[in-house]
């Protein structure tokens, strides 16, 4: 479920643009797929400690 709620917030992604189921499943596939190289990219950048480093000033708990 982090992944569904990942890709409504931070990718700013709220509705489908295609209509139908069969295109439905392929545009979240592709939607899938661009969510993990996300992932994939950060871990490997290392942007993904910014990310968390900023998410906890918000909540006002040091990182």
């Amino acid at each position: 479920e982090s992944a569904f709620g990942d890709i409504k917030y931070n990718m700013k992604y709220d509705r489908f643009i295609l209509r139908g189921k069969e295109k439905v499943y392929i545009e979240y596939g592709i939607l899938s797929m661009a969510h993990n190289l996300r992932k994939v990219y950060c871990q490997q950048s290392g942007c993904w400690k910014e990310y968390y480093v900023q998410r906890a000033s918000k909540k006002g708990k040091k990182a």
